[in-house]
């Protein structure tokens, strides 16, 4: 037999590098370009960013898997506007989901209507998800009494293209409800700690 390596036998280490913190999945593609990795966005690591696929997605050594990752967006339900479920759909009936897909990247990404991707026990089960809809979005911000200069900031943890996805929700918000939406990109680390402090 041909092993890349030499013999099993003559293996004697190998070295899993980690990145997390700081050092994110933009971090690790630049290793794997420069060869200071020989692989990323496996065991359980953060993909290739989906910005960077359409330039990897012909090379020999990319492999796509389907990966159970949830990215979301929660609002603090205890603080007002977010208090008010008129409010809370608003937002999200306000954003094109088939739009951000594209801008993700089709073969990378897939919108769900749920926490839970297919595959996983319980996601079979119809859930009737918020489908875009600009005109009922104004509608609900206008029952709640929705004041569109109240100050709104959307704090995200910077990794990946976690910003390109903040800045198309912000496009969107102020596109189909006219309201200005502040974005607060932290450290992940930083990030963190305020989710847990709130």
């Amino acid at each position: 037999a041909s092993y890349w390596a030499g013999a099993p036998n003559q293996l004697k280490q190998v070295d899993l590098i980690f990145y997390g913190g700081d050092q994110g999945s933009t971090t690790a593609f630049n290793d794997y370009q420069t060869g200071a990795v020989d692989v990323i966005g496996a065991f359980g690591q953060n993909p290739i960013p989906s910005q960077f696929v359409p330039q990897v997605k012909d090379l020999p050594d990319y492999h796509s898997a389907p990966q159970f990752v949830v990215r979301y967006l929660g609002f603090n339900n205890k603080i007002a506007p977010f208090n008010d479920v008129k409010v809370r759909q608003a937002f999200a009936l306000a954003i094109d989901k088939s739009k951000l897909i594209k801008l993700l990247g089709e073969s990378s990404v897939r919108a769900q209507d749920r926490i839970l991707p297919g595959g996983i026990p319980a996601s079979e089960l119809k859930v009737d998800g918020l489908t875009f809809n600009a005109d009922k979005a104004k509608a609900l911000l206008a029952e709640a009494n929705f004041d569109a200069a109240t100050k709104v900031t959307i704090s995200y943890g910077v990794e990946g293209d976690n910003a390109k996805v903040l800045e198309f929700l912000q496009q969107e918000w102020k596109q189909n409800l006219g309201v200005d939406v502040t974005l607060e990109p932290l450290e992940l680390q930083t990030f963190s700690q305020k989710l847990t402090d709130t």
